[in-house]
């Protein structure tokens, strides 16, 4: 698993482990329809990967290089 572009596989234990303890909690009983189904668990992981994905949108960088880059082209149209 790659996590901001370096190799971690403390990372992929931290995410996964959890999410294999909770999926096994999730698991239907006998008595379901089909049996032990993962029906709870697959909307679990759902919600996960909705939750995971909208917080890009709370992710901001600042382009430094793309203003340096503007600001030197500016000078070099102005020469």
């Amino acid at each position: 698993m790659f996590i901001l572009g370096k190799p971690s596989s403390q990372g992929q234990s931290i995410l996964i482990i959890p999410d294999f303890i909770v999926q096994g909690a999730l698991r239907a009983d006998e008595n379901a329809t089909p049996p032990l189904n993962m029906h709870r668990a697959l909307v679990f992981n759902g919600s996960f990967i909705i939750i995971a994905c909208s917080l890009i949108f709370f992710v901001q960088g600042n382009q430094v290089r793309k203003r340096s880059d503007e600001e030197n082209l500016r000078e070099m149209l102005h020469q």
